[in-house]
């Protein structure tokens, strides 16, 4: 859930589960409900994948390629669980940007997390196994591509989660 809401809004959640649940007996809804109205999104999709299913989490990095002056980034759903997904984009300068995927049947995103400062792109269809990412630096400056770099996204297989480009 952390990795779904970012981890201000997972610890305020927290919090208003305990104050607002305790001495009683809440349900596994209940429990969803506050995480729904505290990060302004909506998470019954969570409950159904994650917790009422042996659904897998895949994803992966299909391409990268030089599109116009950006780059392309070509992610792949293999599993059958669709999630959100966090990119570390490595520059060859040294730096990197930090992109966050909603998922559409969210219908919201996850705010700024306390490390990294996400660019939110836009929605990724739940229904769409392929995704398109476009970085607004051309690919040549491109060092490397991670998804989930945190590690706490539950993917099945991680060596299909980075992509580094070769020099040319």
């Amino acid at each position: 859930m952390e990795y779904v809401v970012g981890s201000q809004v997972f610890d305020k959640a927290l919090l208003n589960y305990y104050y607002k649940w305790k001495f009683r007996h809440p349900s596994s809804h209940d429990f969803l409900r506050v995480y729904e109205n505290t990060a302004h999104m909506e998470l019954d999709w969570y409950l159904d994948y994650f917790i009422n299913s042996t659904k897998v989490i895949e994803y992966l990095i299909e391409d990268i390629r030089a599109e116009e002056n950006k780059t392309l980034v070509t992610l792949k759903r293999l599993g059958t669980m669709p999630m959100p997904i966090d990119i570390e984009v490595t520059y060859k300068d040294g730096s990197t940007s930090w992109h966050t995927i909603p998922l559409t049947i969210m219908r919201g995103q996850k705010s700024t997390d306390l490390d990294h400062n996400f660019k939110v792109e836009p929605d990724w269809p739940w229904t769409n196994p392929n995704y398109d990412l476009i970085l607004d630096q051309p690919i040549d400056k491109v060092k490397a591509v991670r998804i989930d770099p945190t590690l706490r996204l539950a993917d099945f297989d991680l060596s299909n989660n980075f992509k580094e480009l070769q020099d040319n």
